[in-house]
């Protein structure tokens, strides 16, 4: 599992995000977040909507569909 986290969209986000990205995932709210970084919500806040402009998405519940996603392996071109 901290392999699929290290690697979620590496190519996409800063470290930073990623971390925030993992926290979220974890379900962590904002606030606890921002406990965790040392930070304030309302950088979290931030972080997450430039996290959720960068991967084209508007919901944690899309966030969280695009992490299982790339958990699951591909399907056959049979199933599809």
């Amino acid at each position: 599992m901290e392999t699929a986290f290290a690697s979620f969209c590496e190519d996409r986000l800063t470290y930073q995000q990623r971390r925030i990205v993992q926290l979220i995932l974890r379900g962590n709210s904002n606030y606890a977040i921002g406990q965790i970084l040392s930070v304030t919500e309302g950088t979290v806040k931030l972080h997450r909507q430039n996290i959720y402009k960068r991967l084209n998405i508007s919901s944690q519940r899309e966030l969280f569909a695009m992490f299982v996603e790339q958990l699951l392996p591909p399907l056959p071109p049979e199933a599809r």
